[in-house]
């Protein structure tokens, strides 16, 4: 896979940019903090058939994610969000284990980032 649909470089960049290292890591450390819950509050409301709970989940998660240049995630997010939103329950369900792969993904991607961060200091 390649790592930039994963997590856009440029995003990254940008927010040194704005504020340096240590605003990257804040963001990071927020996604990384509140990025699961949203995950799992999507999947058990999916499971709940709940799919205005799923739709607010992803959304959140989406934002998130775009912050961040978590692309994948972002895009998965936004499809499950509109499918959720057409009262597609089928298809949302379909797409829960991708969801999870592209958390993961991005996940495991700015784990790397941050580990290249702690390394410079």
């Amino acid at each position: 896979m390649d790592q930039s649909a994963i997590i856009d470089e440029q995003a990254i960049a940008r927010l040194r940019k704005i504020g340096g290292d240590s605003l990257l890591v804040e963001i990071m450390g927020l996604f990384t903090e509140s990025a699961p819950a949203k995950v799992q509050n999507a999947l058990r409301a999916n499971e709940q058939g709940d799919l205005n709970q799923v739709e607010r989940a992803v959304h959140s998660l989406k934002s998130s994610a775009g912050n961040l240049g978590a692309m994948q995630l972002m895009e998965m997010c936004g499809r499950i969000e509109a499918l959720a939103s057409a009262g597609k329950a089928d298809q949302v369900s379909a797409l829960t284990d991708e969801l999870t792969e592209a958390y993961n993904q991005a996940a495991a991607r700015l784990q790397a980032i941050r580990q290249t961060l702690d390394q410079a200091d």
